[in-house]
This record gives structure tokens, C-alpha cells and sequence, in this order.
């Protein structure tokens, strides 16, 4: 199931580049009625050296490690010192698949389609995650127990909680940063089509 997954991003990341992302006229399109674009701002046949400048501004990360306790193990079975900590159903091999098969699997297949379509990839939030896990203390991944509390069921389980947001957008914002003043905050802004320096990311918690 998982390479079924896997096979199908491409062609949806592809959807995306080509048939969403476009429509946000002005952000990561040419103006209505130039290159590219009809009178009414949609794609028309053509696609432009200058689309391909403006997708830089996509940015996508990778996604978390969600596997790990606070000395980077893979979470292991149950925890009677800490149940609430312990990923209902989950073994040790699983959380090890997770993490070298499913995790690795799809942030290689986010990093293809950033290159693939000039997108910005923002690194360092897997690594960030390597001792924040379900299972950590502190974690920064949501678990089963505080999604009920927080919402009321089960579909917040694994996803990154405040914490890891916060961590998530940190690294998103020195990307943006490093990209947009690449000498600095107080310098001024590059260039729109100036080359971009390497993606700067933000130290682990």
C-alpha cells in the first residue's frame, strides 16, 4: 500500500504544479493576460522561463520523525512508567519501518517533486524530530489520548503538536529568510530574480 502511495505522488505533485498552483495570479503567475495565462487569468498552452522563477516562491518541507523517544531510540512496546507515551498497537520494528521506509520514503518523494518543479525544500524538520517522537519527553507529536482531549477523536494522533508547529514554523521562516535577505534582515531584499543562497535551518530542540 505504502508504494502504491508512493508511486502516486509524482503525478499528484505534478496536478498541483500545474493546475493549481498557477491559478494564484500575481503570487506565482504571470499578471492576467501575460505570458502563459488568458484574459481571465487561466493557463493557457504555454508555459514560460518565468513561471518556473516564480514557483521558487513554493515552499514545502519534509515531513516529521514521529518515532523516536528522547535519546533517539525507536520507540519500544509498552511502557509501564509511561503508558500514555506508548503507540497503541505499534512494536519497536514497526517504528523502525515508519521511520526508514515510510517517512524516508515520502519526504525522497517531497524533496523529486521540489526539484522537479523548482520549489523551495525545506530541510531539518525530520532531524529536528529524532528525539521528539510520540513517545519522548517532551514530544512534539500530538498523542492518542491529546487528540480526544483536544478534539474530541482520534485523527490529531501522530500529527505535530504546538511544540513541533512552533519548531516546524521556524524552519520555514529561516528559509524564507535566507531566501528573501540572504544578507541579512536589516540589508535589503534580494532580488526577485537573483539566485537564491542554501536553505539555512534551525537548530534541534
Amino acid at each position: 500500500m505504502l508504494q502504491e502511495g508512493l508511486a502516486l505522488l509524482p503525478d499528484r505533485y505534478g496536478r498541483l504544479a500545474t493546475r493549481n498552483l498557477p491559478r494564484l495570479r500575481g503570487l506565482l503567475a504571470p499578471a492576467v493576460g501575460g505570458p502563459g495565462l488568458d484574459g481571465r487569468g487561466r493557463r493557457g498552452p504555454a508555459v514560460e522561463a518565468g513561471d518556473r522563477v516564480r514557483s521558487g516562491r513554493v515552499y514545502i518541507s519534509e515531513y516529521v520523525d514521529m518515532t523516536r523517544d528522547e535519546t533517539a531510540a525507536y520507540c519500544q512496546g509498552f511502557d509501564r512508567s509511561d503508558p500514555l507515551g506508548t503507540m497503541p498497537g505499534f512494536t519497536p520494528w514497526e517504528m523502525t519501518w515508519l521511520d526508514n521506509t515510510a517517512a524516508r520514503g515520502i519526504n525522497a518523494a517531497v524533496e523529486s517533486a521540489a526539484t522537479t518543479h523548482g520549489w523551495t525544500f525545506v530541510t531539518g524538520i525530520h532531524a529536528g524530530y529524532r528525539a521528539r517522537g510520540y513517545c519522548a519527553q517532551p514530544h512534539w507529536i500530538v498523542r492518542l489520548h491529546e487528540s480526544f482531549l483536544g478534539q474530541g477523536d482520534m485523527n490529531g494522533t501522530a500529527h505535530p503538536n504546538r511544540a513541533g508547529l512552533l519548531f516546524n514554523g521556524d524552519a520555514i521562516q529561516a528559509a524564507l529568510l535566507n531566501d528573501l535577505y540572504p544578507e541579512g534582515v536589516g540589508a535589503p531584499p534580494r532580488e526577485p530574480d537573483r539566485p537564491r543562497a542554501p536553505v539555512a535551518t534551525p537548530p534541534a530542540g
